[in-house]
């Protein structure tokens, strides 16, 4: 009866070091060395810059507003970037619906 008493035993709780290992890890493996993403090449040769949306430069775009200040976002426009983005997807994604 080896799988019961396995299955009481999970999840093994992990150390603090061992969390700071695993994320140091996943970092290293997800970045380079100037710290930029990784090119991650997909399915169909395709580039996933974000690393197939495993990389989130940020969740919150007010947050992300009082982090850089009020001109960076001003220079940036951050919502017109993603609106262009979402923009661009959405043709492809018409685009190729019929083939």
């Amino acid at each position: 009866n080896l799988q019961s008493g396995v299955a009481t035993k999970l999840p093994i709780p992990r150390t603090l070091d061992e969390q700071a290992d695993s994320a140091a890890r996943k970092c290293i493996m997800y970045f380079s060395p100037n710290n930029n993403p990784r090119l991650i090449f997909g399915p169909g040769n395709q580039v996933t810059v974000d690393a197939a949306g495993k990389i989130h430069l940020t969740d919150d775009l007010d947050v992300y507003r009082k982090f850089i200040g009020p001109g960076t976002w001003n220079a940036v426009n951050v919502n017109t970037l993603a609106d262009e983005l979402r923009e661009k997807r959405s043709r492809s994604v018409s685009s190729l619906s019929h083939l």
